[in-house]
C-alpha cells in the first residue's frame, strides 16, 4: 500500500515549517537581531550630519566635548533629517541614491556603529521631515501629504488627508490648499496621537490647520495664516506656533468638506487662499487643548526655526540669515531662549549672534545644540559661558539631534 502524501499530520507540520520560515525571513529583514544585544544607552549623546567622510552620513558624538565621533552610516547614498526615538536607541533619517532608488525614503538604524539599514518605505512619494511620534510610529511627509509606519511590522496609514478625503477634495477650487497648493509644508502630532497640526501651503503663504484624524474625516480648525509658521506640540497638549507675516485669527474657523459630510463642497467663513497676510507681523502664541489661543506674544523678528525645551517651560528661536524683501524683518540673526508662561514668552535670552539653522535641547534642558555656518555648537541655556564648537570644522555638520535616554545616577 502506498504511503499517504496528505495527511493531517503532514498539513500540521508543514504550516509550522511555513511559519517558521516566515518569521525567519522576518527576523533576517529587521537586521537579525540577538537576544540581549541591544543598543548602548546614547545618553549624552548627539547625532548629526557630516560629510567628513566624504558623503553626507549619520554621525554620532559626545554632547559634552565632540569627541568619540562614530560613523552610523557609511555609504554613497545621501542620508539627512535624523531624528530619535523616544528612548534614543533607534534613528529614522532620510536617505537619497540608498538600494539603487532615486526617491528620498524614509530609513531605520540602531543608534550604533555598523547596524543594519532598514528601508521604512519604498514607494514613489517623496519623503521628508520624519519624526518619532506615539506608540513609537514614524510620521512623515510624502509628497505632501502626511503618513505613519510602524518601524515593527511596517504598516503605514495616510494620516492626512486620508484616502476619502484625497477622492472628494480633489479639483474642488476651495480646498485647504491641501491638493491645489502644493499640500502640507510641516506637520506636528500630539502626545496621544489623536491631533495633527498642519501646516497647509496656501498661494499666499501657509495656513495652520488642526486636524483631529478619523474622528472627524473631512473637517479641521483654521487656527491662523502666515508667510511661515513653525508649531510643536507640549506634553500636556497644548500647541506653541510662531507666525512670521501673520498671527492667530482672531476667532478659529471650523473647515469642513461637506461632500464626506453631507454631500456638497468645501465650506468655510473665507477661501484660505483669500487670507490677507499682516506683513512685518511677528508673533508666537499657545493654543490650548481645544485650539483656543490663550495668549500670543509680539516678536521683534520672525524665527527660522523654533524647539520647546523638555519640559515646556522655555522655547528656543533661531534666525539663520537677516530677511529681504518686504517682509520688514529686522536683522537680528542668532539664537534666543524665551521663558513660556501665562504670557506666552517674556523676557528674551541672547545666546547666540551666529547664523543658527537647527536647535535641539539636552535631555536635561540645561544645554542647546544648534547648527551654524557648517559646524554644530553647544552653549548652556542659563548664558553662564559662550558657545561650545564641537564639530571644529570636520567636514560640513548640520542638523543635530540629542539623545532623549538620560544618565544613570
Amino acid at each position: 500500500m502506498r504511503p499517504k502524501i496528505f495527511t493531517l499530520r503532514n498539513a500540521l507540520l508543514l504550516l509550522v515549517a511555513v511559519g517558521v520560515f516566515s518569521g525567519m525571513a522576518y527576523w533576517l529583514s529587521v537586521g537579525a537581531p540577538l537576544p540581549g544585544a541591544g543598543v548602548p544607552s546614547t545618553a549624552g549623546k548627539i547625532v548629526f550630519i557630516s560629510d567628513r567622510g566624504g558623503k553626507s552620513d549619520l554621525w554620532m558624538m559626545d554632547a559634552a566635548t565632540g569627541e568619540n565621533a562614530v560613523a552610523l552610516t557609511k555609504d554613497a547614498a545621501a542620508d539627512r533629517q535624523p531624528t530619535l526615538n523616544a528612548v534614543g536607541s533607534e534613528v529614522a533619517f532620510i536617505s537619497e541614491g540608498r538600494s539603487g532608488g532615486v526617491t528620498p525614503q524614509v530609513y531605520t538604524v540602531d543608534a550604533k556603529p555598523d547596524a543594519k539599514i532598514l528601508p521604512l518605505t519604498n514607494t514613489s512619494a517623496t519623503k521628508e521631515q520624519p519624526r518619532y511620534g506615539p506608540k513609537g510610529r514614524v510620521y512623515y511627509l510624502a509628497s505632501g501629504k502626511l503618513s505613519a509606519t510602524d518601524p515593527a511590522n511596517r504598516e503605514t496609514d495616510q494620516v492626512f488627508p486620508e484616502a476619502d478625503e484625497v477622492r472628494a477634495l480633489a479639483g474642488n477650487e476651495n480646498t485647504p490648499g491641501i491638493l491645489s497648493t502644493g499640500g502640507i509644508a510641516s506637520a506636528a502630532v500630539s502626545p496621544d496621537g489623536n491631533r495633527i497640526a498642519a501646516v497647509i501651503k496656501t498661494e499666499r503663504g501657509q495656513a495652520l490647520l488642526l486636524i483631529t484624524p478619523g474622528q472627524h474625516a473631512g473637517q479641521g480648525t483654521l487656527l491662523g495664516v502666515g508667510s511661515r509658521i513653525f508649531c510643536q506640540f507640549l506634553a500636556d497638549g497644548r500647541l506653541v506656533v510662531s507666525f512670521e507675516d501673520g498671527s492667530p485669527l482672531a476667532q478659529a474657523q471650523i473647515i469642513y468638506n461637506k461632500e464626506l459630510i453631507e454631500g456638497g463642497g468645501v465650506v468655510a467663513a473665507q477661501p484660505l487662499n483669500d487670507l490677507e497676510l499682516p506683513l512685518g507681523s511677528f508673533a508666537i502664541a499657545l493654543f490650548d487643548t481645544e485650539g483656543v489661543a490663550s495668549g500670543a506674544l509680539p516678536l521683534p523678528f520672525g524665527p527660522d526655526i523654533i524647539a520647546v525645551s523638555p519640559d515646556g517651560s522655555r522655547i528656543a528661536v533661531g534666525v539663520s540669515k537677516p530677511a529681504s524683501g518686504n517682509t520688514k524683518k529686522p536683522a537680528f540673526v542668532g539664537l534666543a531662549v524665551l521663558p513660556l508662561g501665562e504670557n506666552v514668552a517674556q523676557g528674551a535670552g541672547r545666546l547666540s549672534s551666529e547664523p543658527v539653522d537647527s536647535i535641539t535641547w539636552s535631555s536635561d534642558g540645561s544645554r542647546i545644540a544648534y547648527g551654524s555656518a557648517g559646524d554644530i555648537f553647544s552653549v548652556p541655556v542659563d548664558g553662564s559661558a559662550p558657545p561650545v564648537n564641537l564639530t571644529k570644522g570636520q567636514g560640513v555638520s548640520s542638523s543635530p539631534v540629542w539623545s532623549p535616554a538620560k544618565s544613570r545616577k
